[in-house]
């Protein structure tokens, strides 16, 4: 087995900028499906109804207010009476769908760790 010496880590020898992955997108977003579980929608939407956070986005996003928290009001949006935060679900402040939520990603087959 060879070991390397100083003179091949020599400042010199190293490009200034290491650009070899800049840029790259592995796999693009139009080879993944966006989808949730039917049942855990539901849940999302009725703990919504209840989470004193989302009414509160409701009022601000009808009403084009000040966010209880800072962001840009452009970040919310409100679809199918889930609330969203740049394309991410906000899950409501409620055990059961939280536990719900854990156990679907670490139960799977295909990405948790099953037993």
């Amino acid at each position: 087995m060879i070991q390397s010496d100083a003179l091949s880590r020599h400042p010199d020898h190293i490009p200034e900028k290491d650009a070899d992955n800049e840029n790259i997108v592995l796999l693009p977003d139009k080879f993944f499906i966006k989808l949730i579980n039917t049942e855990l929608a539901k849940l999302i939407t009725s703990a919504a109804t209840s989470d004193k956070f989302v009414k509160d986005m409701d009022k601000v996003l009808s009403m084009k207010g000040v966010p209880p928290i800072k962001s840009n009001l452009s970040d919310w949006k409100i679809e199918d009476g889930m609330l969203f935060y740049q394309d991410q679900c906000y899950i409501p402040d409620n055990p059961k769908v939280r536990k719900m939520i854990v156990q679907q990603i670490h139960d799977s087959p295909m990405t948790g760790h099953p037993g």
